[in-house]
């Protein structure tokens, strides 16, 4: 097998901080090279010159790349041959020096691995992210916790709806190594944590209280809206709290606590979350990673244990899973796997291919910002009584705006990214954030630029202004392949129907055309035409010449096999579903998520497209697989006002016809 692929090579690491009596170095260079996908090349691994040349030995960093300083590291790698300079800087330094070793590494062109929390304060978080944004480089914070199977396992389940509407999440982290004042004793790792100048406003809460809240933000994706909390310093004379409670209110209702203590008698790394939902209920503990509670009341509680062959397991849970049952992987694997997931990026970067940047299972730049945002409010708040103030940054705001949907959430956050990560491919919308490449490497913008038939390319730019003429003079005199298909899966017809031009679009599908190709995310001209709400034609066309209504997504793992109908429900495309309804699509298609599109419908009360599939024949009694049809949907949203014009007289529309087929609707 090769080793990061499209890439083919190891990626190369140089390690800042981390120098003898470290322990979240070694941490850091363990996992990184666990895979074989990394080499540490390079380093400076202290702020003293000599010690930091000293440590170089401890890790085989050769004599010549053993820097004296970050600045030394940076200048002499960049002078280096693309071939032998390192692809990424990895940061293990207390909190206030986060922010100028990043923010020189990101400037220079490297990627980043950085330690939470990310910078010293907002500013300097928003500041960076600004300049992550500028250079398109990889960047990834150490919220590692995010790493393990059964999180991973368990932030599935809660997207696919298995634990219902969450209403509730309990996220606490408590230690005890604080008891007492050790920083007075010469203990660097408590002396400088408690410090204000080195970590920041808040202590305890800035250095696991981060923890707790980045993984209830992980496993459910809520947005949070308010915080009230209380930070308080129980050990006399410490600068910096110990113990801090948060309440959180999030934007669905739900209602969160996050705990953070060093001051617990017996606790050592004592990371918990529960996760209340009406269908369910999680529970998961660092300290036993490898096991995971699931309960729902009726039913016995079921354990859930980290093995990647069981068929409860998920395939986010698996393929975070590297041994088979029974041997324990614990924190370096868990590492080690935020690491994987960001060299699959930097892989894509240093070959100059788009990725996503916003929708990664790894923590990111944004997640770094929505740190420094949580710990400024939790101070703030804090400082005048735990008033109740906002918790919401920018960030967080657009990052669930594209992924999550309080009624339904995975299948929302599936195909809105689908279809923004389809937009900056071709081009129809220029949205930050949502995808980068290697720098001074745009997006394909120019048709040259995504074919590299000059041929194809001539075609495809002929079909995105409509010049009838030279399609036809291309395909018919030049022999120029209709169906070429270029960067990232890229035909021309897709390129035709991202620039709307139906002349260019209806003249390829007349000379032969294929509507059905997939993009390498498992995007088609179906897909992208299911979701153009009040203009039928394109789809219309499409299916006349041979477009499968019924083509599932299964390029794309997190489309779960998602067909055009359900791009079209998601859109609320009434239009749409009627042509696909007509040209033959398969209503009652059951995608990998168990769902139909009745059940699609139902989940966001759509109740004009759910009676549209009624009267097409969709099985009303047909249940997901929570075991809820579309009568008890109605139930549960009894009392609620439905959502947009004409929504409750299509709700008394379903009801009407389904009391005709003998099911009673109370």
């Amino acid at each position: 097998m090769s080793t990061n692929p499209p890439l083919n090579r190891k990626l190369r690491m140089a390690l800042v901080g981390g120098g003898q009596g470290s322990f979240i170095g070694r941490v850091h260079c363990t996992a990184a090279v666990l895979d074989n996908r990394a080499a540490l090349v390079a380093g400076a691994l202290s702020s003293n010159p000599e010690r930091a040349k000293a440590s170089a030995a401890d890790y085989d960093i050769p004599p010549a790349r053993a820097y004296g300083s970050v600045t030394e590291l940076i200048e002499s790698e960049s002078k280096l041959p693309e071939d032998e300079r390192i692809d990424f800087v990895s940061i293990a330094t207390p909190n206030h020096t986060h922010f100028e070793i990043a923010k020189a590494a990101v400037e220079a062109g490297f990627n980043v691995m950085c330690d939470k929390p990310m910078t010293f304060d907002l500013d300097q978080a928003e500041a960076l992210a600004d300049a992550v944004d500028k250079s398109g480089v990889v960047f990834a914070v150490t919220h590692n916790y995010t790493g393990y199977p059964l999180v991973r396992q368990a932030r599935e389940m809660v997207m696919a709806g298995e634990l219902g509407e969450i209403n509730a999440i309990r996220s606490n982290y408590l230690q005890g190594w604080l008891r007492k004042r050790i920083e007075d004793e010469d203990q660097k790792q408590a002396a400088w944590r408690t410090d204000p100048s080195k970590s920041g406003a808040a202590g305890c809460f800035g250095d696991i209280g981060t923890h707790a809240y980045n993984l209830a933000r992980y496993m459910t994706g809520l947005l949070p809206t308010e915080i009230s909390c209380h930070l308080r310093t129980f050990e006399g004379g410490r600068k910096l709290d110990d113990y801090g409670h948060a309440l959180i209110r999030f934007e669905n209702g739900a209602l969160g606590t996050v705990t953070a203590s060093q001051i617990s008698h017996g606790r050592e790394n004592d990371l918990f979350i529960e996760i209340d939902g009406t269908e369910g209920s999680l529970q998961w503990r660092q300290e036993e990673p490898n096991v995971m509670v699931y309960r729902r009341n009726g039913h016995p509680h079921a354990l859930y244990t980290r093995d990647p062959n069981a068929p409860y397991m998920n395939a986010s849970g698996a393929a975070a899973c590297r041994l088979p049952s029974g041997h324990p992987e614990a924190f370096f694997e868990a590492f080690a796997n935020v690491y994987r997931a960001t060299f699959d990026n930097m892989a894509l970067r240093a070959t100059g291919k788009p990725f996503e940047a916003r929708d990664t299972v790894y923590p990111n730049i944004n997640d770094g910002v929505e740190g420094m945002y949580f710990i400024q409010q939790s101070v703030a708040s804090s400082n005048d009584g735990g008033a109740w103030l906002l918790d919401a940054h920018p960030v967080a705001k657009l990052t669930v705006a594209i992924l999550m949907n309080a009624i339904c959430p995975n299948r929302n956050a599936t195909l809105l990214l689908w279809l923004l990560w389809l937009l900056v491919l071709l081009n129809l919308a220029v949205l930050s954030g949502c995808g980068s490449s290697a720098p001074g490497r745009s997006l394909p913008l120019e048709a040259s630029e995504v074919f590299d038939d000059p041929g194809a390319a001539a075609l495809s730019a002929a079909a995105e202004r409509g010049d009838v003429a030279e399609i036809r003079r291309l395909v018919q005199e030049e022999g120029v392949d209709v169906n070429h298909v270029g960067e990232q899966g890229i035909t021309p017809l897709l390129r035709a129907l991202s620039r709307k031009n139906w002349e260019g679009f209806s003249e390829l599908l007349a000379l032969g055309a294929d509507p059905n190709p997939q993009m390498s995310n498992g995007g088609t001209v179906m897909n992208l035409a299911a979701r153009l709400t009040g203009e039928p034609r394109w789809l219309s066309l499409a299916l006349e010449h041979g477009g499968n209504p019924d083509l599932p997504n299964r390029m794309n793992p997190n489309a779960h096999g998602a067909t055009p109908i359900f791009y079209a429900i998601a859109e609320h495309n009434v239009e749409g579903v009627q042509v696909l309804i007509h040209g033959g699509a398969d209503v009652d298609f059951v995608d990998d998520l168990g769902m139909a599109p009745i059940h699609e419908a139902g989940d966001f009360s759509y109740w004009d497209i759910v009676y549209l599939l009624l009267e097409a024949g969709a099985d009303y009694e047909a249940k997901n697989r929570h075991g809820v049809d579309i009568e008890m949907r109605l139930k549960k949203t009894e009392g609620l006002e439905p959502k947009g014009p004409g929504q409750a007289e299509a709700r008394e529309k379903v009801i009407a016809f389904l009391k005709e087929h003998g099911v009673e609707v109370e």
